[in-house]
Order: structure tokens, then C-alpha cells, then sequence
């Protein structure tokens, strides 16, 4: 049973609000925090007494961006690469606030890797705080956006929607829970009209591990957004689906679908989860559209549609800007694919992190060709998606080989920054700039060479898979590297590229010790 249609009086009075409302989750308090996340917040406040000399070794502070859910956000620029700008989280351990819950958010973010989600660098730790740094997103909120136009048309709610529906379908396959699913915390990668989204904010996420099956029970979230069983205090990966469906309706309505004057009367009117379309402004909204959003709406978390059963809603194909379908790969992606099956596995393990550097704007034709290839739009590409497309071109492939070599964690399925890695064109993204800046990325003490020990350190500080020395070592070795040498650039540049050249003394600064 879905929502109860409520009368169009009803509707109307919440459209009046309509500015107030809009604007309530960012002018107060979210009233549905613990105790413990108020604290927490105050807490993480920059203390203009310390000097956090291990951010400042590798980033220029440039001003501050806003409060994240538990932390002060700043926007800073690598000293490495002056065209890399960032955002930094800066959140303090406490009483209040214990280093294992940070770690559990750095994890979260570490095991993420979708290009509708917020993309993650790296951690710094100086004393008693953790700095998380991640992509800065230059386009704003998604709150900004709809506070800014009466409603947006079909089509463009239709793309945000199906683009996050996306981002959740991959958090939940994972068994992860955002939980705090709200326009303030969508960003754009930039102020054009088409940027990409971004989900951020992973700070009340929970990662379900192992058969547990247990419902969540904390109260977390923002009461205009929260799903009637987070209320309840017994509620699952649904309740991000209930919270977009709330987007959704705001989007095309500009107006909340559940209001009051306070906290429980938000609460009670969630509860009776009264849904109506008799407004004139559903006029405007075709049948699927609104099928879609009561299927979203459905009080009970077990009759709600998943994340992948909501892109399966033929209101996505009926409503989106037409846009040429890709029935097959690029011949030029499928060679690199190929050419790359045959890299290292310290040359794989080093473009991870560099293609985290790249815009999206630089690289839209290989987002758009992941996407196409991602039926599932889970966020991973299988054997058969590859079959598929390459048979034509390169018939005799062995799919599956190529999926275990490209495929460095052993999952039996290329993620997206692995499909990025092995499509990128080499001669137009490894310049001597860029590989510069990874180069002293790795080159933690900076004294202007790599060794083993630098090397293990920033690859498990920037990904989910850990290596120990012996693994660094090994993967060295394959570059007749031995474990007591040291990496120059140059030897670093050969290894990324397979060309001889050294830096000019124009270029980059005089090597330390030197």
C-alpha cells in the first residue's frame, strides 16, 4: 500500500512554505542528530593554534567551504600539483568522537569507486586530528539548484535521479548505507548546467559485513528526509531510497512532501506519509513520473523498490533528453584495454591514484563509454558486458583473461577507476606535469627520490587494498628495482611511460639534498 492521498489544501499551505521549507535543513539544527554528532561537530572546529605542519607539507589551505556533517570543510590546493584543488575534512578524536568511527568513514570512502561518488585521496593524521581529503566539487549543492529555480523539468530531475539511483545501487551492493541522503549533501563537479553529481558525505554511512542482516537502529539523519522506519528505530538500505524519493518530489514540485513546525510534527506527518498530486503543478508531471515517486514513497521498506529495480522504471527511458544510445565500444578504448592488460602491477597500482587526478570533463567520452558498458549500472563491469562489444573488433579475446588482468583486487569484474586506468590515451595524460606531481605525491619525506617503504605507505592510504613491503618489493623487482634502491624521477617517468627523459631545471624544483 502506498502513501494516502491527502487533500490539495493540504498541499497548497505546504506550497506557500515553500521558501521556508526549502530552506529549514540548512537554517537550523538537524534535530534528528544524537547528542553525540552535535558534539561532534563542535568539536572539529580548525584551531588556529596548531599548525597541522603534515597538511601544510602537502596542501595550501585556501579557504573554508562550509561544515560537513561532523567537521569543518576546507578547500586547499596540492603543492605537488597547483592545478589539483581538493576539500579537506578536518575532524578531531574525543572523548565524543574515537578514532575507530573516523576510520570507519575513511574505509567506506576507500571501498567506494563510482563516478557519481565523491572521489577520495587520501588521509593525514596530525595529533589528536584526521584530515580526509577528497575531491573538491566547484558546481555547489544540489540545494542551491533547487533553491534557486521554482522546480526542474522532467528531464533534468530525470538525469540527477537515475545518476544516484546509480551511486546507491552501488552502495548497497557493497552493503553500505549512506543514511544521511539530502540535497545539501549532492554536489556538482562544476557551475555548468550538465556538471556531474556527487553524493558526499559518508560520515553517518554503516558498512553491514559478513550474513549480518540486523537492521540499523540509530537515529541519524535530517528530519525532512528521514524514511518512517528510521523513526521507528528499526530500518535497512531503504531508507536512502525513501530520502531520494523525497528529493525527487522536491525537484518536481518545489515543494516538501512532509512538513511541520517542529521536529515530531515532521515526524507525524511522515508516519501518515500523506501523498497527493492534486496540486496543478502535477499537471506537469507524467504518470510514470509520479508512479515512480509513490513507488519510492512506500511507507513500507519491504514493498519500496531497490535502488536497481527503480532504473529498471520505464519513466527514465519515457522522460530523459534524447541522447544517441552507444551500441558499441570505440575501437581506439577496446586497443587500450588490450595494450593494457600487458602493464605492471606497480604501474596499475600507481594510475589508481593518478586517474582519481583527472576532471571529469577531460575524460567524459570514457565516463560515458563505462556507463554504456555498466548494464547492470552497479558501478562494475563483468565478462559478458566485454564479450559483447569487443567480439566484433577483436573476436578471438580471452574476455575473461583480460578481466583477471585488468581487474588488481581479484573480483572478477573491472571498477571504475580500473576502466579509466587501462583506456586512458598515455601519450595525451602522462605528461612530465602530471607525472611530476605523482611523482612527489609518493614522495612523502621530500627529498626528491622514492623507496619501497614511500611507496607501500601512500598505496594504502589511498585505496582499500593494502600491500606489504614484500608486495612493493616484488612489483619493483619486475623493474629490476632492488629493495635498498632508490627511485629517481626519471626512473619513475621510464617506468610510467616507457620513455627516457629527465626533468628540465625550468620545470620542476631542485631535487632535496642535492
Amino acid at each position: 500500500m502506498g502513501c494516502i492521498p491527502s487533500s490539495s489544501k493540504d498541499q497548497s499551505d505546504s506550497r506557500k512554505q515553500n521558501g521556508s521549507d526549502k530552506l529549514a535543513s540548512k537554517a537550523t539544527e538537524d534535530p534528528g542528530e544524537t547528542k553525540t554528532a552535535s558534539v561532534r561537530k563542535l568539536s572539529a572546529r580548525w584551531d588556529p593554534n596548531t599548525d597541522y605542519g603534515n597538511v601544510r607539507q602537502r596542501y595550501k589551505i585556501l579557504d573554508i567551504v562550509g561544515h560537513g556533517r561532523f567537521g569543518v570543510v576546507y578547500k586547499a590546493q596540492s603543492k605537488a600539483d597547483p592545478t589539483k584543488i581538493v576539500a579537506i575534512k578536518v575532524l578531531k578524536c574525543s572523548s565524543y568522537l574515537d578514532k575507530a568511527a573516523i576510520k570507519e568513514e575513511i574505509k567506506i570512502l576507500k571501498d567506494l569507486d563510482h563516478p557519481n561518488i565523491v572521489k577520495y585521496y587520501e588521509e593525514i593524521e596530525d595529533g589528536p586530528y584526521i584530515f580526509i581529503v577528497t575531491e573538491f566539487c566547484s558546481g555547489g549543492e544540489l540545494f542551491d539548484r533547487i533553491a534557486g529555480k521554482e522546480r526542474f523539468n522532467e528531464s533534468e530531475a530525470a538525469a540527477i535521479v537515475e545518476k544516484l539511483l546509480c551511486a546507491l545501487n552501488h552502495c548497497h551492493q557493497k552493503r553500505i548505507a549512506h543514511r544521511d541522503i539530502k540535497p545539501e549533501n549532492i554536489l556538482y563537479t562544476g557551475k555548468d548546467e550538465h556538471a556531474e553529481v556527487k553524493l558526499i558525505d559518508f560520515g553517518l554511512a554503516k558498512k553491514r559485513t559478513g550474513n549480518c542482516a540486523e537492521p540499523y537502529q540509530t537515529m541519524v539523519g535530517t528530519p525532512y528526509y528521514v524514511a518512517p522506519e528510521v523513526i521507528e528505530g528499526s530500518y535497512t538500505f531503504a531508507c536512502d531510497i525513501w530520502s531520494l524519493g523525497v528529493i525527487m518530489h522536491v525537484m518536481l514540485s518545489g515543494f516538501m512532501p512532509f512538513t511541520g513546525g517542529s521536529t515530531e510534527d515532521i515526524f507525524r506527518s511522515i508516519k501518515k506519509c500523506h501523498l497527493s498530486f492534486e496540486h496543478s503543478v502535477w499537471n506537469k508531471v507524467t504518470p510514470p513520473g509520479r508512479d515512480l515517486l509513490v513507488k519510492l514513497l512506500e511507507p513500507d521498506e519491504n514493498k519500496r523498490l531497490t535502488a536497481a529495480e527503480a532504473l529498471k522504471h520505464r519513466w527514465f527511458r519515457e522522460v530523459k533528453s534524447y541522447t544517441p544510445e552507444i551500441d558499441e565500444l570505440d575501437s581506439g578504448i577496446m586497443k587500450s584495454m588490450k595494450q593494457y592488460q600487458g602493464s605492471s602491477k606497480f604501474q596499475k597500482a600507481c594510475m589508481s591514484i593518478f586517474v582519481k587526478s583527472l576532471k571529469e570533463e577531460e575524460i567524459n567520452n570514457l565516463i560515458e563509454a563505462f556507463r554504456m558498458l555498466d548494464k547492470e549500472k552497479n558501478g562494475y563491469i563483468g565478462t559478458k558486458e566485454l564479450v559483447q562489444v569487443f567480439h566484433k573488433y577483436y573476436p578471438t579475446t580471452d574476455i575473461s583473461n583480460m578481466v583477471a588482468q585488468l581487474d588488481n583486487q581479484g573480483h572478477g569484474v573491472i571498477n571504475y577507476s580500473q576502466f579509466i586506468a587501462s583506456t586512458l590515451d598515455a601519450k595525451q595524460f602522462l605528461t612530465k606535469e602530471r607525472l611530476w606531481a605523482l611523482f612527489q605525491y609518493f614522495d612523502i619525506e621530500g627529498n626528491g627520490y622514492l623507496r619501497a617503504d614511500d611507496i607501500r605507505t601512500v598505496l594504502n592510504k589511498s585505496g582499500l587494498q593494502q600491500y606489504t613491503l614484500d608486495d612493493v618489493n616484488s612489483m619493483l623487482q619486475e623493474h629490476r628495482i632492488k629493495e635498498t634502491d632508490c627511485i629517481s624521477f626519471a626512473q619513475f617517468a621510464e617506468i610510467m611511460t616507457k620513455l627516457k627523459f629527465a626533468p628540465e631545471e625550468d620545470m620542476f624544483p631542485k631535487v632535496i639534498g642535492t
